[in-house]
C-alpha cells in the first residue's frame, strides 16, 4: 500500500502494521514463556507430591489368613483418610500456581493488547490520486453500488449505498465523485476500513465498505476475505465452518484461536446466533445464509452439565448434544 497514508506526527500505516507484528511476537513470547514456566513448576510440585501421597497411602496386600475382608477394606479407608490431606494440598498449590503465573502474566501481556487496540483503532487517510476507483455494478432493490478500488496494483472491491436516481449518473461518470479512503492496520498488512464519497452537492456523501458482493436481501457483505458480515446483527461470521468432526471442547478452541480475514476476538456462536443467521428458503442442504457454506450442524456456546447446545441448518433444529459428540465450528465476532 502507498506509504502516503499517514497520520499527523509521520506515523504511517506501514509502520502502525510493523508495530502490531512486533508487539504480536512478544505477546506470544511472554505466553511461551509463562507456559512452560506452569509446567515446569506444576511438574515439580507434581513429583514431590505424589511420591507424599503414595507413601501415606501405602498399604500391604490383604492377608487373607489372619485378616478379614472388612479388616482389610477398614485399612484401605485408614490409609486414604491420611494420604487425603495431601492430595488436597497439592490441588490447592497447583491452583495457587497457576493464579500467580496468570496474573503475572496478564500483568504483562494486556498492556501489549492495548497498545495492538489502539494501533488497529486509527485510521490512515490515504491520498485520492493514490485511489482510483471504479463502479463495476449496480444492485437496484438494494440501491447498493458494487466497485474496485486499485492501491498499488491491488484491487480492493467495495459495495456502496447510493440512491437510483443518482447511480446512473455516479456510474457513467464516476469522476464527478472524490474518494476519501481510510486504511486500518492489522497483523495482515493494510486494510480498507472505508472509502467516503464526496459529491458535489453541499454535505452530498456516500460511504463505501469492502466487500465483494451484497446478498439479494441486503443483509449479507461478502468481505472478500473469509468472512462475511450481517448489517442486520452487527456480527461477523467467517464464511465456512470447520470442515471436520470435532468435539464441543475442540470447536470452542477452534474459534478461540480463529484468525481469519486476519481478526482477532472469534468465538463459538450461541445457538441464538446460529438460529439468527438459519435461512429456511435457501436450496442450499444446509440452509444457510448467502455467502456460508456449512457442511454438518454446529456447535453453540452454552453448556449444561455435559452437554452442550447445537443447531443444525437442514431443519433449522435446536438441540443438546455430549460434549464428546461430534459436530463442526462457524466462528463468529463483533463486527465492530
Amino acid at each position: 500500500m502507498p506509504g502516503v497514508g499517514s497520520l499527523d506526527g509521520g506515523a504511517t500505516i506501514e509502520s502502525a502494521v510493523g508495530e502490531l507484528k512486533r508487539i504480536k511476537k512478544e505477546s506470544d513470547r511472554i505466553a511461551e514463556n509463562f507456559e512452560a514456566e506452569l509446567k515446569k513448576q506444576s511438574s515439580e510440585l507434581t513429583a514431590f507430591y505424589d511420591k507424599k501421597i503414595a507413601r501415606l497411602a501405602d498399604t500391604s496386600p490383604w492377608d487373607k489368613e489372619f485378616e478379614t475382608k472388612a479388616d482389610y477394606e477398614a485399612r484401605l479407608r485408614e490409609a486414604k483418610q491420611k494420604a487425603d490431606p495431601a492430595r488436597r494440598e497439592k490441588e490447592q498449590k497447583l491452583a495457587a500456581i497457576s493464579q500467580e503465573l496468570t496474573q503475572t502474566q496478564d500483568s504483562q501481556i494486556n498492556p501489549l493488547n492495548k497498545q495492538m487496540k489502539t494501533l488497529t483503532g486509527k485510521r490512515f487517510t490515504i491520498q485520492s490520486s493514490e485511489a482510483p476507483f471504479k463502479f463495476t455494478s449496480y444492485k437496484p432493490e438494494r440501491q447498493i453500488m458494487l466497485g474496485e478500488l486499485t492501491m498499488s496494483g491491488k484491487k480492493i472491491r467495495f459495495y456502496c449505498p447510493i440512491p437510483k436516481k443518482k447511480a446512473r449518473e455516479y456510474k457513467g461518470h464516476p469522476d464527478l465523485l472524490v474518494p476519501e479512503v481510510k486504511m486500518q492496520a492489522t497483523l495482515n498488512g493494510p486494510r480498507l476500513d472505508r472509502i467516503v464519497f464526496h459529491g458535489p452537492g453541499k454535505g452530498e456523501e456516500y460511504i463505501g465498505k469492502p466487500g465483494v458482493d451484497v446478498s439479494d436481501d441486503g443483509r449479507f457483505i461478502d468481505n472478500g476475505n473469509g468472512t462475511v458480515s450481517d448489517t442486520k446483527t452487527g456480527l461477523m461470521w467467517a464464511n465456512k465452518d470447520n470442515g471436520n468432526d470435532i468435539n464441543w471442547a475442540n470447536a470452542k478452541s477452534y474459534c478461540d484461536n480463529y484468525t481469519g480475514g486476519g481478526y482477532t476476538g472469534w468465538r463459538l456462536p450461541t445457538q441464538d446466533e446460529l438460529a439468527g443467521i438459519y435461512n429456511k428458503n435457501s436450496k442450499k442442504s444446509y440452509k444457510s445464509p448467502d455467502f456460508i457454506s456449512l457442511t454438518y450442524y454446529l456447535w453453540g456456546s452454552e453448556t449444561h452439565g455435559s452437554k452442550a447446545a447445537c443447531f443444525g441448518f437442514r431443519f433449522g433444529d435446536r438441540g443438546w448434544d455430549g460434549r464428546a459428540g461430534v459436530g463442526r465450528a462457524l466462528p463468529v465476532r463483533s463486527g465492530n
